[in-house]
């Protein structure tokens, strides 16, 4: 049997290593695979610096997100918080409707996911200059 193991957010082998807590945790799955024969995934939020775990554990397969991903870049991130809070607020708003239109959902629907008013949607909508069908 094959176990996917879901890291927590920002967490990786590497962390598990840097922090001294690799050989606790990875006990625990190894005997599960000693004595029942099971396989794991571990789907990291590390880089390929958690390839390196592979080799030592033959029975697991190591699934580092950031190396597949690029990590975002958090400049960008901080750069919303030098702009005045309304035109933050407008970029995020207009990512988000957009974000719902291209999954082709009805302004029903996606009044409903935002708990607001249609009408009020069809007018935040032509504030931030999103043209609808």
């Amino acid at each position: 049997m094959r176990v996917l193991l879901l890291f927590t957010h920002g967490i990786s082998l590497n962390d598990w290593h840097d922090t001294g807590i690799i050989n606790r945790e990875i006990r625990f799955y190894k005997k599960l695979n000693e004595r029942y024969g099971f396989s794991f995934i571990f789907f990291t939020y590390g880089d390929s610096k958690d390839f390196k775990f592979a080799e030592k554990y033959k029975w697991l397969t190591i699934v580092p997100i950031y190396h597949y991903i690029p990590k975002f870049n958090s400049n960008l991130k901080n750069i919303l918080y030098d702009i005045p809070l309304k035109e933050a607020r407008d970029l995020f708003e207009k990512e988000y409707f957009e974000h719902h239109l291209k999954k082709n959902l009805s302004i029903s629907e996606i009044s409903k996911i935002a708990d607001i008013e249609r009408t009020h949607l069809y007018r935040k909508l032509k504030q931030l200059g999103i043209k609808t069908k």
